[in-house]
C-alpha cells in the first residue's frame, strides 16, 4: 500500500528524515518490496536492525546475489543495537531505503546544522512528523534538539506545540526539508482519532496558505497500516470532510 501510494517506480532511492514513525515506514516499506525486488535498508546517521531481513552485511560490501528479498548494510554495530554507516553502492538494488535522520525516538524535533544527511543519489525525500507531537510541551523530553525547535518556530521553553509550529516546521527552510532531494513528500502519522484528523487538516491548509508545494501529501498510521493521500487543494475550510478511517 505505501509503495502504491508513493508510485516509487524501479531505482527509486529513498531518504527519511523527521520525527515520529521513520524508522516504522522503513520497516513496512521494505516489506511490502521484498517479495518480488531486491531491497537495501541502510542509513546515513543511525538506526535500529530492522525486525527480519535477508541478508546483512556489516563493514564489507554484499558479494553479487541475484536473489529477491531484504538487504541491511552498515559499517558498524553499536552496543545498543544501532546500526551505522551509509552503503556507497545502489546499482544492484530495485529499491534503497536510507534513513537520513535522527530524532531519539521523540515525535518531532528541531535540526542541527549538520542535519539531516542526504546522499546526492536520493530520488524522493519523504519527511514524516507524528500528529501526537501537537499540545505537547517544547521541552527536552518531548522535542529533539529542543533549542533548535525554539528558534525555528520562534515560540518559548514549556509553551504547548501548536499545529501552526508544526506547519513551520515544515515549511522553514531549515526546517523538515531542509537538504532535500528528488520528489518531496509529507507524511503525516499516528493519525487515528478524529481529533488527530481535524488537527492534521489544519496543517494541511496552513500548507495550502503559505503557498507550500509537495509532491505528495500523505496522512495516516503506519502502526494500523492505513493512509490517505490528500490534495492541498481539496482542503477548503471544513475539517470534517474526509471523516475518519472506514
Amino acid at each position: 500500500m505505501l509503495a502504491k501510494i508513493l508510485s516509487l517506480r524501479s531505482k527509486s532511492i529513498v531518504s527519511l528524515v523527521g520525527a515520529g514513525g521513520k524508522t516504522t515506514f522503513i520497516n513496512s516499506l521494505a516489506q511490502e518490496l521484498k517479495c518480488d525486488n531486491k531491497v537495501l535498508v541502510t542509513t546515513s546517521t543511525k538506526m535500529y536492525l530492522p525486525k527480519t531481513y535477508d541478508f546483512l552485511a556489516i563493514g564489507k560490501g554484499f558479494n553479487s546475489n541475484s536473489k529477491n528479498g531484504l538487504y541491511v548494510y552498515g559499517d558498524r554495530i553499536s552496543q545498543d543495537g544501532k546500526l551505522s554507516g551509509v552503503a556507497k553502492a545502489y546499482h544492484d538494488f530495485d529499491y534503497v531505503l536510507i534513513e537520513a535522520d535522527g530524532a531519539k525516538g521523540k515525535d518531532i524535533k528541531g535540526w542541527d546544522c549538520y542535519e539531516p544527511v542526504i546522499v546526492k543519489e536520493t530520488t524522493m525525500t519523504v519527511g514524516i512528523i507524528s500528529i501526537e507531537a501537537v499540545g505537547k510541551l517544547v521541552n527536552k523530553q518531548n522535542v529533539h534538539r529542543s533549542e533548535k525547535f525554539i528558534n525555528l518556530t520562534n515560540t518559548r521553553e514549556n509553551a504547548l506545540i501548536t499545529v501552526e509550529d508544526i506547519g513551520i516546521i515544515i515549511t522553514h527552510p531549515e526546517g523538515l526539508f531542509k537538504k532535500a532531494q528528488g520528489e518531496k513528500v509529507l507524511f503525516i502519522n499516528k493519525v487515528e482519532a478524529n481529533t488527530q484528523v481535524i488537527s492534521a487538516l489544519k496543517i494541511i491548509k496552513f500548507l495550502r496558505h503559505n503557498n507550500t508545494f509537495f509532491d505528495k501529501v500523505i496522512i495516516g498510521s503506519l502502526k494500523k497500516m492505513q493512509y490517505k493521500l490528500i490534495n492541498l487543494g481539496d482542503i477548503n475550510g471544513s475539517s470534517g470532510n474526509y471523516g475518519i478511517w472506514k
